[in-house]
């Protein structure tokens, strides 16, 4: 999944999808740094508040390749920096991005 560094187990995967969706509703997409250890479960879903960057869709693909990397320009990248915040709000999944 593009966001992440490596595979995570199924439960996070399906939290993660959540994330990206919510992501994508900004027209940007989330690139995992750190879960921050806020575990949060519901239904088949694990979440967590997470750390990352925000990065509009247009620039994601050149910031995908210093994410991969391990190089990322602080200068230029922590703008896009934030904590995506999950909770549970009648039976649903909600992302802040803060």
């Amino acid at each position: 999944m593009l966001g992440l560094r490596k595979q995570e187990d199924e439960p996070f995967m399906r939290f993660m999808a959540i994330v990206q969706n919510n992501a994508s509703e900004k027209h940007c997409v989330f690139f995992l740094d750190a879960a921050l250890g806020d575990d949060i479960s519901f239904g088949n879903v694990e979440g967590d508040n997470c750390a990352g960057w925000l990065i509009p869709n247009d620039k994601a693909e050149l910031f995908n390749e210093f994410f991969k990397s391990g190089k990322i320009d602080s200068k230029k990248w922590d703008k896009y920096y934030v904590v995506a915040e999950p909770s549970i709000e009648d039976g649903e999944w909600i992302i802040a991005f803060n």
